[in-house]
C-alpha cells in the first residue's frame, strides 16, 4: 500500500537480531544486572541486592517456570511498587493513589531503597548494550540486507533494542532527532517529523542507549520529561532518569520513575516522555500502510505491537510478513496445551498459519512458507538469514 513512488517496508527487530553482533540475551543481562546491582550498594551495605533478590525470588515461586524471570520482570516490578507507595502527607485529592487503600506492601523495601534499585537497574542496562554498541562489531551483512531493502522500498525500521547497532550498519537512517553541531543533544524533529513519513529511518521504540533527560533549558527548548538525542552513549547514560527523583504523573494520582528504559510490560506511562507517543503512533500508521513486514528476533512479548502487527494482517490484501527467528530442531508449530504465548501470537494475532493443516511448503531448508503464501518463517536465526540472500529473494517471489 505505497504511499509515495516506492513500496513500504517495515522492519521490527527484537532481542533475537542482535545476537550475532555481540547483543547479550535476555539471560545475560540478567545476570549482569544482578551482579552491577551488588556492585552499586554503598560500602558495606547490600540493601539493593537484597531487594533485587527478594523480588527475584518471589517472583521465582509464582511463575510456572523459576528461569523465566527475567531483568524486565524485575524492573517492572519495581516501578509497579513504587506507584504504589503512601501518598506523601497532606497531599491534595489529585496526588493520592486511588489503589493505596487497596494495597499493601509485604515486601521490606521504602521508597528510597526502590528509587536507587530502578536507577541501578537502568545503569546496568545501559553499560552492557553501551559496551556492545562500542565494541564496533561486523554490520557488514546487515548493512547488505538493508540496503538492499531500500532499493524498491521506503524502509521503517523499529527496534524494541537499546543499543546502536542498526545505525552502525546505516548510520544515514532517520531517527526522529535533529543533532546539532554545537555539541548539544538532539531534540525531537517535531516540525518535520510527520512530513517525513516517506524517509528511511530507523525508531527506538523501548529506549536507547542515545536517549537521556537533561535538565529543563530555556535556551535549548527542553522541557521537563523531553528524551534528548545524545552523541555519545557514555553522556546519555548520565541523564537517564532525569535525576534520581525525577517523577511523572498519572491520571489516577500515582507517580512514575522516569526512564529511558521502556519494557513490553507496561508502558503507557513510559509514552508520556516526548517523543516516544510519535514513534508509536508513526508505528501504527506504517505497519497499516506496508506492503511488506520483517519481524526479526522477537519473542512477541510487547502484545501493544502484536496488536498494530495483528490489524496489518486483517486488511483484506495483507503485507507480506517474513518472520525470522532460530529453533534448535527448526520450526514446528506445537499443537493444543503446548503452544506457548509466541505461537499463540504467531498464529491466531499475526495470522501465519504455517502449519500442515494449513498446507505449509517448505521450499529449501530453513523455510516454511505457509499455506495461503501471505507469511514465511525463517528458523535458522538472523545472522545465517542475512548470509544467504539469495533464498530470500527465491523465497519472497513464492509470496503474494
Amino acid at each position: 500500500m505505497s504511499v509515495g513512488t516506492k513500496k513500504r517496508a517495515v522492519v521490527l527487530m527484537g532481542a533475537g537480531a542482535g545476537l550475532h553482533l555481540g547483543a547479550p540475551r535476555t539471560r545475560e543481562l540478567t545476570d549482569h544486572i544482578r551482579a552491577s546491582v551488588a556492585e552499586a550498594d554503598y560500602h558495606g551495605q547490600t540493601v539493593l541486592q537484597d531487594a533485587f533478590q527478594e523480588i527475584e525470588d518471589r517472583l521465582a515461586e509464582y511463575l510456572e517456570q523459576p528461569s523465566d524471570v527475567n531483568f524486565e520482570h524485575i524492573y517492572h516490578v519495581v516501578h509497579e511498587l513504587l506507584k504504589h507507595m503512601p501518598h506523601t502527607k497532606g497531599a491534595v485529592n489529585e496526588f493520592r493513589p486511588l489503589l493505596s487503600p487497596f494495597f499493601t506492601s509485604i515486601l521490606h523495601l521504602d521508597e528510597r531503597v526502590l528509587h536507587r534499585l530502578a536507577t541501578a537497574i537502568t545503569d546496568a542496562i545501559f553499560a552492557c548494550l553501551t559496551a556492545a554498541s562500542m565494541a564496533k562489531p561486523d554490520t557488514t551483512t546487515l548493512a547488505t540486507f538493508i540496503k538492499t531493502i531500500r532499493v524498491d522500498h521506503t524502509l521503517r525500521l523499529y527496534t524494541t533494542n537499546y543499543d546502536d547497532l542498526v545505525l552502525q550498519a546505516a548510520p544515514d537512517l532517520y531517527t526522529g532527532f535533529v543533532e546539532r553541531d554545537d555539541g548539544e543533544p538532539g531534540q525531537f524533529d517535531v516540525d518535520n517529523f510527520y512530513q517525513r513519513q516517506d524517509t528511511d529511518g530507523a525508531f527506538y521504540l523501548h529506549g536507547s542507549v542515545h536517549f537521556g533527560f537533561p535538565p529543563p533549558n530555556a535556551a535549548t527548548k527542553t522541557g521537563i520529561g523531553e528524551i534528548r538525542w545524545f552523541r555519545d552513549p557514555s553522556v546519555a547514560k548520565k541523564f537517564q532518569n532525569g535525576g534520581t527523583r525525577s517523577e511523572a504523573r498519572t491520571m489516577d494520582g500515582m507517580s512514575v520513575l522516569r526512564s529511558t528504559v521502556v519494557t513490553g510490560l507496561d508502558k503507557l506511562n513510559a509514552l508520556q516522555a516526548i517523543p516516544m507517543a510519535h514513534f508509536y503512533q508513526a508505528f501504527a500508521q506504517d505497519v497499516m500502510l506496508a506492503d511488506i513486514i520483517y519481524v526479526i528476533g522477537s519473542g512477541l512479548s510487547d502484545l501493544h505491537l502484536n496488536v498494530w502487527l495483528g490489524q496489518a494482517r486483517s486488511r483484506s490484501k495483507p503485507p507480506v510478513l517474513v518472520f525470522v527467528d532460530f529453533w534448535v530442531d527448526g520450526y514446528e508449530m506445537p499443537s493444543g496445551g503446548r503452544m506457548s504465548n509466541k505461537d499463540v501470537e504467531l498464529f491466531h494475532r499475526l495470522k501465519v498459519h504455517a502449519t500442515r493443516e494449513y498446507s505449509a511448503m517448505h521450499p529449501s531448508r530453513g523455510w516454511t512458507i505457509a499455506g495461503d503464501k501471505s507469511a514465511a518463517i525463517w528458523d535458522r536465526g538472523f545472522d545465517a538469514f542475512l548470509k544467504d540472500p539469495a533464498q530470500l529473494h527465491d523465497v519472497l517471489a513464492l509470496l503474494v
